[in-house]
């Protein structure tokens, strides 16, 4: 008979404040380890979420999130919303005691059209994609009334599968200004959308 796999479980969470805890737990059968990192922000909305989580995700959600490996990173930023999500998993008890990565800042030479200004402009203000975003991106929100954002994104973010997800028609090139169109953009919404794109990525 398999024993059941022993994770190290560990949560933080940045909000209005800071929940820690630690310890070491069986996870149900079927699971593996699992180590995760989340920066979300909306500077406009003075919207921040920051947390690290260490626990258990069934392998389907492991598989599903690390289609090219062990572990994966999805990055963004879209101009008036940013966020960055690395996922790792493992199969041996307490594998997932270790420091998660953060997400690097730095400027990569990549540049990018974004969708930032007032209502129904043009998207053709640009910005400076940093760490692995090393993709422009162009994609709808169908929930906020199909916005259209563009920004840079990382590899992982460009093989997400956004079947039945808010987000649609996502596509990536490589290459400075790529991502130019003759799409106008709304600005007159909340545009929480990088905390609902990377949510449904785990689901």
């Amino acid at each position: 008979m398999k024993l059941l796999l022993v994770c190290y479980f560990s949560s933080s969470l940045f909000c209005s404040g800071l929940w820690s805890t630690t310890f070491s737990q069986h996870c149900p059968a079927g699971n593996l380890c699992a180590a995760l990192i989340y920066n979300y922000s909306v500077p406009g909305l003075k919207v921040k979420m920051i947390g690290e989580i260490h626990d258990c995700l069934p392998q389907a959600v492991c598989n599903h999130a690390n289609k090219s490996g062990l572990e994966t990173t999805y990055t963004a930023n879209v101009g008036v919303a940013m966020g960055f999500l690395f996922i790792s998993c493992c199969n041996s008890d307490n594998c997932n005691r270790f420091v998660v990565p953060e997400s690097s800042n730095k400027p990569n030479g990549l540049q990018c059209l974004i969708c930032n200004g007032s209502r129904y402009t043009a998207c053709s203000s640009s910005i400076s994609c940093v760490g692995n975003q090393d993709h422009c991106m162009t994609g709808t929100v169908l929930t906020l009334a199909n916005l259209t954002i563009k920004g840079c994104a990382s590899k992982g973010f460009c093989d997400a599968n956004f079947q039945n997800s808010t987000l649609a028609d996502v596509r990536c090139c490589s290459g400075n200004f790529c991502n130019v169109s003759n799409a106008s953009n709304r600005q007159d919404v909340g545009l929480l959308l990088m905390i609902l794109i990377v949510i449904e990525l785990l689901l």
